[in-house]
């Protein structure tokens, strides 16, 4: 993993990006879902999540 990348998810994140405001939408697309969503897995497989 990139150093950088760590930073990115240590916000809270909204639980549904599609009705949130708009600062919530927008880091959502400054990080793309997918590799939110990816991440997301990621560390609920490593079990530190």
């Amino acid at each position: 993993m990139k150093k950088a990348t760590k930073k990115l998810y240590t916000r809270k994140r909204p639980a549904h990006p599609d009705e949130a405001h708009t600062a919530s939408k927008r880091w959502f697309k400054k990080k793309g879902r997918k590799a939110v969503r990816k991440h997301l897995k990621q560390e609920l497989e490593k079990g530190s999540y």
